[in-house]
């Protein structure tokens, strides 16, 4: 399936900082004003890669069926992964070669993976007492914080040698900060 994620490792949690009332330092006066009352919340995502197939141009199976390859003489599918690939050779596109005309190839769909994933959030909260039952909550949330490139899948017609194997865009947002305030009663 397209959607097929091998592996998948997701983590969050939360911590309450121990400053402020009812904690073991700075428990009043400015320290409990400024360093009071924050909690921060990470959450790790990692994942590998998502299958794709490479293609040819010229010929369709069917509306999600493009033109498959063949194998080049000689070559298996394991010699088509790179030990390092990189966004602008993510595989080996001399693995596989167009069976020509009509026919479909010899390579299953699926069977190359494009890049994973590894992001990383987290929101920094902090709530303030207003009234007996009312708060008020500062939240500063960032996506993504370290800004790691989120890829999308690498191009793989191997029909445009220019661009096959080459990643020309991402799946997912860079860093992005929002800040909000929340009235809980």
């Amino acid at each position: 399936a397209r959607f097929d994620v091998r592996h998948r490792a997701v983590i969050s949690g939360g911590y309450e900082l121990p400053f402020g009332e009812h904690h073991a330092m700075l428990q009043h006066g400015v320290g409990n004003f400024l360093a009071g009352g924050w909690s921060l919340q990470p959450a790790v995502q990692l994942r590998t890669g998502y299958p794709f197939s490479p293609s040819r141009s010229g010929v369709s199976f069917g509306t999600y069926t493009p033109g498959r390859v063949n194998l080049a003489p000689g070559r298996t599918l394991k010699s088509a992964f790179l030990d390092h690939p990189s966004i602008n050779h993510w595989f080996d596109a001399s693995a596989f070669v167009d069976p020509g005309g009509s026919l479909q190839g010899n390579v299953t769909r699926n069977t190359l993976r494009g890049p994973g994933t590894a992001q990383v959030d987290l929101s920094a909260i902090k709530t303030f007492p207003i009234h007996e039952q009312v708060r008020a909550q500062f939240r500063a949330e960032a996506y993504n914080i370290i800004n790691h490139g989120i890829f999308s899948q690498p191009a793989s017609n191997i029909s445009t040698p220019s661009t096959v194997g080459k990643i020309s865009g991402t799946s997912a947002d860079n860093r992005s900060i929002q800040l909000a305030v929340k009235l809980l009663f």
